[in-house]
Parts: structure tokens; C-alpha cells; sequence
């Protein structure tokens, strides 16, 4: 039997019209929201197992209390206490929210092909030579 490949798959599971997830009953509004525009922008089964969606709904809270810590910086006065602990509660939240994100594949490069050129460009403005191709350089590839 020959390998579905990705767009196969990701045409039948629009076909049959499935949809994403709902959010949990336990997540407040503001982490509802962001759980429904995270499954939206992905496939209808990317969080079908449970695991992925109590990771989802985890990082969904920890995204909003980062958010709250966030503000919470905002509004104190730089060398108050409460500033340092507001300092401490981001960068600890920060931390939190990109390996949750990294777990799930939420992360710019995990939408790209490993194999896609994109990830083995150096950069803007680097050009091979002299000659440029037509309407640009050439872009230099890591070694």
C-alpha cells in the first residue's frame, strides 16, 4: 500500500469536514481564545490524542499568566521588589511557554521541511559573486 503523503491527508481531513478541537470547560476566556486560534491555524487531528491537547490547554494558561506577568512589569517601578518578582515571574513564565510550545511543534521552524532551503540560507544581502542573478543575488548556503 503506497504512503499517504501530507497533502493527501490534510485534503481528506478538510474533505470530510472535520474541525478542530473545542477548548476544555477548565480554561478561562482569554486562554479559550488563544486555544481556538492555535487549533484553527493547524490541522483538524494535529491535537486529536490527549496529550497534545493537555499540553495545548497548559500552554494556553502558562501564555496567559505570561501575559499577566507582562503587565504586571509594565505597571511597577524598576528596583521595587514587586518589579524584581514581576522580572522573575516572565523570564521563568518565558521559559515555560517555549518549551511547551517546542513539545507541541508550535515553533516557526517546525513549520518548515527540515530539507527546505530556508533553513540553510545565511541571509539577506550575501551574494555568491558579483553577478547577480535575475532581480537579485544569489544566496549564500550555510556549510
Amino acid at each position: 500500500m503506497p504512503r499517504i503523503t501530507p497533502e493527501n491527508r490534510s485534503s481528506s481531513l478538510f474533505l470530510s469536514g472535520s474541525k478542530p478541537p473545542p477548548p476544555p470547560r477548565d480554561l478561562d476566556p482569554p486562554a479559550a481564545k488563544l486555544w481556538r486560534a492555535i487549533t484553527s491555524s493547524h490541522p483538524a487531528d494535529y491535537f486529536a490524542d490527549g496529550a497534545s491537547a493537555a499540553q495545548l490547554a497548559l500552554l494556553c494558561q502558562t501564555m496567559v499568566a505570561l501575559e499577566r506577568a507582562a503587565k504586571m512589569m509594565a505597571r511597577e517601578l524598576i528596583g521595587t521588589p514587586r518589579a524584581t518578582q514581576a522580572i522573575a515571574d516572565y523570564k521563568n513564565l518565558s521559559l515555560v511557554a517555549q518549551i511547551q510550545a517546542r513539545g507541541l511543534r508550535l515553533t516557526k521552524q517546525a513549520a518548515h521541511n527540515r530539507k527546505a532551503g530556508i533553513l540553510d540560507e545565511a541571509g539577506p544581502g550575501k551574494m555568491l559573486d558579483e553577478s547577480s542573478l535575475i532581480g537579485g543575488g544569489a544566496v549564500l548556503r550555510r556549510q
